[in-house]
């Protein structure tokens, strides 16, 4: 696996947090545009390896289950992601691995808004199990590593567009 894999993380977490923002104030063509791209950058990490497929995957159903897929661009950009999918392809995700992050997902997504605790407020149920499995030897370090500039691009496109204040 390539360090190239880090960088797409880094931008789908970008790419998804600015889409989010876009869908919600309405940002016409330039929504689904970003959406469209967010998609791409998953299919992307979905057709690297397995690990960053079922890292992905657990975010996007997990967003699904807690109804976070809310937005007409959102939609949109998951029909773009399901499309290519099923076009193009995409590695299996380990099962295990799937239900276990998975669930932290809904954790995070349940939690995050409702508890004002940074750990919280920052997803940190997910972030704190990718850590935990990538030194027990469960995740390539790269994915990891991935996975954390993700979230934190994620994170960080709010607090850098002064949407939120980091921490509150």
């Amino acid at each position: 696996m390539s360090f190239l894999v880090v960088i797409v993380f880094c931008l789908a977490g970008f790419s998804l947090k600015m889409a989010d923002l876009l869908g919600e104030r309405n940002g016409g063509v330039k929504a689904f545009f970003v959406s469209g791209l967010s998609a791409t950058l998953f299919w992307l990490l979905l057709k690297a390896n397995n690990e960053s497929s079922t890292i992905i995957l657990s975010i996007v159903v997990g967003c699904l289950l807690t109804l976070k897929v809310d937005k007409p661009n959102l939609v949109f950009g998951l029909g773009v992601l399901v499309f290519l999918a099923f076009l193009l392809g995409f590695y299996p995700p380990t099962l295990w691995l799937l239900i276990l992050l998975l669930v932290l997902t809904v954790l995070d997504e349940v939690t995050h808004e409702k508890l004002k605790n940074p750990f919280f407020r920052f997803r940190g149920f997910l972030k704190v199990a990718v850590v935990v499995l990538a030194v027990l030897g469960f995740l390539d370090y790269l994915n990891a590593l991935g996975f954390i500039l993700f979230d934190l691009a994620y994170d960080l496109t709010s607090v850098w567009l002064g949407k939120e204040k980091m921490g509150g």
